[in-house]
């Protein structure tokens, strides 16, 4: 994970912040604030792998974070990437964009987007884009995701790192 950058006046989630150009786990960039920000590993214990960016990046608001996973594939594959998140978001795999949802606050699910993507043999990256506004209600303030890899009928593929 790498935040918070800033999306004041939700204007982040239009602008292309360095992890989107390419991922480098031993950079630094300038963040929201101008604070220095960079990648740090975080695991989910939530059962459904949902991830509270509040505890993981800070709480913050109008500020986007990026996650990042290496997925390997046994062999090239069509699958679907499934993701939910109460907050606006894009998702890349191996560079190329496959959703973008610029609502905030609309609830979230489990698989709430779909979206295919072609995995390649080998290593595969996932980016996603996580942003937070500025709203100050009780329950504007979730600030997650949840994301997965599975075939068209939804059964998880698992990565074989």
């Amino acid at each position: 994970l790498i935040g918070p950058f800033d999306n004041r006046d939700k204007q982040g989630f239009d602008r292309d912040y360095p992890p989107e150009g390419s991922v480098d786990l031993s950079a630094t960039y300038v963040g929201k604030e101008d604070a220095q920000v960079a990648w740090k590993s975080h695991q989910t214990s939530d059962e459904y792998g949902l991830v509270d960016l509040n505890e993981a990046v800070g709480k913050n608001m109008g500020a986007a974070a990026y996650a990042v996973t290496t997925f390997v594939s046994g062999e090239a594959q069509q699958v679907d990437i499934r993701w939910g998140s109460t907050n606006a978001n894009k998702v890349w795999l191996n560079g190329e964009l496959l959703g973008s949802n610029h609502v905030y606050h609309s609830g979230d699910g489990i698989d709430q987007y779909v979206a295919q993507g072609q995995l390649k043999a080998g290593q595969n990256i996932i980016l996603l884009k996580v942003c937070q506004n500025e709203q100050t209600d009780s329950w504007a303030q979730d600030w997650n995701f949840q994301i997965r890899v599975c075939d068209e009928l939804g059964t998880a593929i698992h990565s074989a790192k």
